[in-house]
């Protein structure tokens, strides 16, 4: 029997139902925000906490206001998570790989029972940005071993064990960066669970992660490539990341607002867009290595915000996928099906 690894245990693949397979439910993305504005004139705006009132500003520079880069609010967290769970929602992947990007063990744990979610926690690093000088310091096999000891023993002290791992890979000129990528997918062939990577999102290198994968051993069957949504203008691009048996995640849905730290100019994809790239590789004949999510990674994108939280998905984006006549056998392959193939084993 297939199961998986949640924060409250191990559970049958076959209870998680419908997934979000990548979202953030507390977060700490200080790390990219663009600093105190030169310009006097915005240092006030800048310096509020994220509001309805202040919400449009936001939306055009959502790095420049600080608090917005965090979400370590616990009702807003259990309020989204029911909204999901009451739109036919039932589990969450959490792919806040370590502490320094925010992860909050007991907190997962905590929302997880209130709500009656199955959450499942990631381990492994996020980019060189997110890293003390320490993390940056350790080689292959210590990373590894990171990410094997809290498989095997939990986090810490809580006992609480993660059910995949999360590496991040900006840049393959970055040497801190491919060691997390090398090091996740050596652990994974260990474990045996799904790896996210989280890719170059605005260039095509997906294939040139997958080979440094595979050379350590990884199995491409489990490897969950984030953050699709970027470069989905070139759907023969994803086609071939498919057929390698990799899955492509169209992971941000409710994201609609300048979205890149170092270039304002640059902006999410519309959900009409994101629709459009699935049906893409819907008719490539992918459909069984798509995955959707919303990625969750800013206060501005949360319910308490103004935003549309994880039910977004559930609530506005599949009735619109049923409308453009994709049918409802190819949904339940996409938000069930998939993610039970490659999170169980």
């Amino acid at each position: 029997m297939s199961t998986v690894q949640t924060v409250n245990g191990v559970i049958s693949s076959d209870k998680l139902g419908m997934t979000l397979t990548h979202e953030h439910i507390f977060l700490n993305l200080t790390y990219y925000w663009s600093g105190e504005p030169k310009e006097t004139s915005k240092r006030k705006l800048y310096s509020q906490p994220v509001t309805l009132e202040n919400r449009a500003e936001v939306l055009y520079a959502p790095w420049a206001f600080k608090d917005d880069t965090i979400l370590d609010d616990m009702d807003n967290a259990i309020n989204d998570v029911k909204a999901f769970i009451g739109f036919g929602g039932k589990s969450i992947v959490d792919v806040t790989a370590s502490e320094s990007m925010g992860r909050d063990s007991g907190a997962l744990r905590y929302v997880s029972s209130i709500t009656g979610a199955n959450i499942i926690m990631s381990s492994g690093r996020y980019s060189e940005l997110s890293m003390t000088t320490e993390m940056k310091k350790m080689s292959v096999d210590d990373v590894k071993n990171v990410i094997l000891d809290e498989f095997i023993n939990g986090v810490g002290l809580t006992g609480i064990k993660p059910g995949v791992i999360k590496v991040a890979c900006n840049d393959l000129s970055n040497e801190v960066e491919v060691t997390s990528l090398r090091a996740g997918a050596r652990a994974q062939k260990e474990i045996g669970c799904a790896m996210y990577i989280h890719p170059v999102i605005w260039n095509f290198k997906d294939n040139e992660l997958l080979d440094i994968v595979e050379q350590e051993g990884g199995d491409p069957h489990r490897i969950i490539f984030a953050h699709q949504d970027f470069t989905g203008q070139d759907p023969e691009y994803h086609s071939s990341i498919a057929k390698r048996g990799a899955y492509i995640e169209f992971d941000t849905f409710g994201c609609e607002c300048a979205c890149d730290p170092f270039d304002p100019n640059l902006f999410f994809r519309s959900d009409g867009q994101k629709i459009e790239y699935i049906q893409k590789q819907i008719a490539l004949g992918n459909i069984d290595h798509i995955l959707m999510s919303g990625d969750m990674c800013l206060k501005v994108f949360l319910s308490k915000w103004g935003g549309w939280g994880y039910s977004h998905i559930p609530k506005h984006i599949l009735p619109r996928m049923r409308g453009i006549g994709i049918t409802e056998e190819q949904i339940l392959r996409i938000t069930v099906e998939n993610p039970k193939r490659v999170l169980g084993h």
